[in-house]
């Protein structure tokens, strides 16, 4: 069985896209580049070295969806998402 922080494996990459088996599906990522600022960047290597995320993509991945989430739960209640 696969761990939770198992590093997933290319599958291919067509089109700048990539796809990764995540042991339950397979599913597209894009590379993309974004700009944080330092102090936030030090507590996510923080978070890599303690190996609560294999690497800085998985955790930032795992924010945005999480917020996203709440984000669209709380339109679901009625909740203005601008």
């Amino acid at each position: 069985m696969r761990s939770l922080f198992q590093r997933s494996q290319p599958i291919a990459n067509s089109f700048g896209m990539m796809y990764y088996h995540t042991g339950c599906a397979i599913m597209a990522t894009a590379k993309i580049a974004i700009t944080i600022d330092q102090n936030t960047l030090n507590r996510l290597d923080l978070l890599v070295k303690s190996r609560i995320f294999p690497h800085r993509s998985r955790a930032i991945q795992e924010a945005v969806t999480e917020k996203i989430e709440r984000l669209e739960k709380a339109d679901l209640r009625g909740n203005v998402l601008n």
